[in-house]
């Protein structure tokens, strides 16, 4: 897998808006020469067991979709909020629970982080499954759209009986109306560029 070094984006938001459905969340989940899956890339979705029992590979896995506090390069310490990459992982994309803090000592935080986890049913997706949000995320997101009679994504002429969107089809309706949004606000904010 080539990797890019340097490459700076000023607005990563944009850049994902103007992606789209061209953006690979998962692409690691792709088949390409010279690479064999992880476990937790598999063909068919299944639910594990984790405990003692369960391969390596597996157990990290599980610890990927942990919140907690990594520890870095001479003791720092940052948190990890697996919500914010699990749609790299399959997973649709939900809000985030309350976590406690822990603002111990760096041992503390890798004790934590190498606690053993033990008797949870773990469900691993397909590598083919396209993660989205859950419609909690999208309420949260975009509080108008829990308003009755919003029907600003609805084209006109469409009764919004008849035509229901999915959740991922309507964060895409989205996205399109953000991206437009944004590109006017540029296109209103930044000076005139001098002519050459």
């Amino acid at each position: 897998m080539a990797q890019m070094k340097g490459r700076r984006v000023e607005n990563v938001g944009l850049a994902l808006d103007l992606a789209g459905d061209s953006f690979e969340w998962r692409p690691y989940a792709r088949a390409v020469g010279n690479w064999d899956f992880p476990k937790f890339y598999g063909e068919r979705e299944e639910w594990v067991l984790v405990g003692s029992g369960l391969d390596q590979e597996l157990q990290a896995f599980a610890r990927f979709l942990r919140v907690c506090k990594l520890v870095g390069v001479d003791d720092s310490m940052e948190w990890y909020f697996p919500h914010r990459v699990g749609m790299q992982f399959g997973m649709d994309q939900d809000l985030p629970g309350y976590v406690h803090p822990c603002n111990g000592t760096p041992e503390v935080a890798w004790n934590n982080y190498s606690k053993p986890i033990n008797g949870v049913k773990l469900y691993i997706p397909s590598r083919f499954f396209e993660a989205d949000v859950t419609t909690r995320y999208l309420e949260w997101w975009n509080p108008s759209l829990k308003k009755e009679g919003d029907d600003a994504l609805v084209p006109p002429g469409d009764s919004s009986d008849e035509d229901r969107m999915t959740v991922g089809a309507m964060l895409k309706s989205i996205r399109n109306l953000n991206v437009l949004g944004r590109i006017q606000r540029l296109h209103h904010c930044q000076p005139p560029r001098p002519e050459v």
